[in-house]
């Protein structure tokens, strides 16, 4: 499976390239009010408004400083991700990440999965977790 690679604080996550339709630096971001504070608000991205999530709030209750955004879909719909930084494309194989880590839910209800790579541990996002939770 290959994952795009990003960063949120110290930690690094990763999302299934499937879901990722593109990665894009700093975008207007039009205000909406959904009362949840990891959104922050609407894009217009080729005529669809997807939602902006902060990853940092979202995963780690901490505002993400970055100004690099994932735009993802999936066939239940699509939102934007705000990240610190974007780190590249990494080819994890589905056994290393059965076999690496488990992950308690209390760790954050979003991560599905973590692979230790060159000795670093990447969090596996569910998107499509997220986009219940949008």
């Amino acid at each position: 499976m290959k994952i795009l690679t990003f960063s949120v604080g110290n930690s690094t996550y990763g999302i299934d390239i499937k879901y990722v339709k593109q990665a894009l630096f700093r975008i207007k971001i039009e205000e909406y009010q959904s009362g949840r504070d990891y959104i922050l608000g609407v894009v217009d991205i080729k005529g669809t408004l997807y939602p902006v999530v902060d990853f940092g709030m979202l995963l780690k209750g901490q505002e993400s400083l970055g100004e690099y955004f994932i735009v993802l879909t999936t066939s239940n719909g699509g939102f934007v991700g705000k990240v610190d930084s974007i780190l590249g494309i990494t080819d994890i194989s589905e056994r290393i990440l059965d076999s690496q880590m488990s992950v308690s839910d209390t760790l954050s209800p979003y991560v599905m999965g973590a692979a230790k790579v060159n000795g670093k541990i990447i969090f596996i996002i569910d998107v499509e977790k997220i986009i219940e939770a949008i």
